[in-house]
């Protein structure tokens, strides 16, 4: 059966074994309770450091997902592809001489995210929620 762990318990633990690879024995030498050298036990402290900042909740998954016409040759109304959620070239709020502040604006330009789900408008996409 293997054992499920939470990222900061995932985080003692490397850093646990990081800090016995450090212990010397009374003759100075290494105790030997551990063989992983200098180095293993500092990446297991910086990812010990990565999986605490995941607990804590400093590092969010992001999500890819693009714009789609509803009506293709329209440029009217998109679609999220990840969620659904429907955007209009009338809600824009770009400034220029042409639009004084009001519609006109290329959506696909103007929301860079989602407005519902938060999806990163890049063109690249995930899994359809």
């Amino acid at each position: 059966m293997s054992e499920s762990l939470t990222p900061l318990e995932a985080a003692e633990k490397f850093e646990d074994i990081a800090a016995v690879s450090d212990l010397k024995a009374v003759d100075g030498k290494r105790s030997g309770l551990v063989k992983i050298g200098r180095i293993d036990a500092e990446d297991l402290r910086i990812a010990a450091s990565c999986l605490r900042k995941i607990a804590a909740g400093e590092y969010v998954s992001v999500v890819h997902a693009h714009w789609e016409e509803v009506e293709p040759g329209h440029d009217v109304l998109f679609e999220c592809s990840r969620c659904g959620r429907i955007i209009s070239s009338s809600w824009g709020s770009c400034e220029d001489d042409d639009t004084h502040g009001n519609n006109g604006c290329d959506p696909t330009e103007e929301w860079l995210t989602c407005p519902s789900c938060g999806a990163r408008m890049d063109g690249k996409d995930d899994c359809r929620a």
